[in-house]
C-alpha cells in the first residue's frame, strides 16, 4: 500500500487523520522557494478552511492555484466569488467528501491537469498574483515610494513548474 506525505500542521493532521497520508512538519518548509518546489511537484493541494475565515480565503490558495498542484478545498463562497468565472475549485463540505475528490482527481491527470491550467489562467488574469496586491495596495494607501518600483519589493509569485 503506497501512502502519500502531506505537508501541514496539527489542525490537518486532526482533519485528516483517518486518511493514508503521512503528515510532514510544515517547519521543514524554509522559505518561499521550497513552498513553490512543494506545489509544483505535488499532484492535489489541500487547503482546510476554518472557522474564523469561512468567507474568505488564505493566500496560500492563489500561490497553489499559480503552480501545477490542483487545488482542493474546504467549501467558501470566496473562492466561488473571485474565480468560478475560469475554474470549478473541487470543494468539499467534509472528510468524505473530500476523500472522493483526492481520490477521483489523482486517478484522472486529465481532469487534474485541465483545473490546474484553468486555475493558472485565474490567476493570470484575475491579477491574483503577489505583486498585483502590492499594486492594489500602493493605490489604495497613496504610497509613492513603492508604486511601478519593481525594485522596491522581492515579489514572490509562485509560477507552474517549466
Amino acid at each position: 500500500k503506497s501512502y502519500s506525505k502531506i505537508f501541514g500542521d496539527q489542525n490537518l493532521l486532526n482533519t485528516f487523520q483517518d486518511f493514508p497520508f503521512t503528515i510532514m512538519p510544515i517547519d521543514d518548509i524554509l522559505n518561499a522557494k521550497d513552498n513553490e518546489n512543494i506545489y509544483n511537484n505535488s499532484k492535489i493541494s489541500i487547503n482546510v478552511i476554518y472557522a474564523h475565515s469561512l468567507k474568505s480565503y488564505p493566500w496560500r490558495i492563489p500561490d497553489i492555484m499559480a503552480t501545477s498542484s490542483c487545488l482542493v478545498s474546504s467549501k467558501t463562497s470566496a473562492l466561488d466569488d473571485d474565480f468560478k468565472r475560469w475554474v470549478d475549485i473541487p470543494q468539499f463540505s467534509n472528510k468524505q467528501e473530500a476523500y472522493d475528490l483526492c481520490k477521483k482527481l489523482l486517478a484522472n491527470d486529465n481532469l487534474r491537469k485541465e483545473i490546474s491550467l484553468k486555475s493558472n489562467l485565474a490567476i493570470k488574469e484575475g491579477k491574483f498574483t503577489f505583486k498585483d496586491r502590492v499594486d492594489e495596495l500602493t493605490e489604495i494607501f497613496k504610497l509613492k515610494t513603492a508604486k511601478n518600483n519593481d525594485n522596491y519589493f522581492e515579489y514572490i509569485n509562485f509560477q507552474k513548474m517549466k
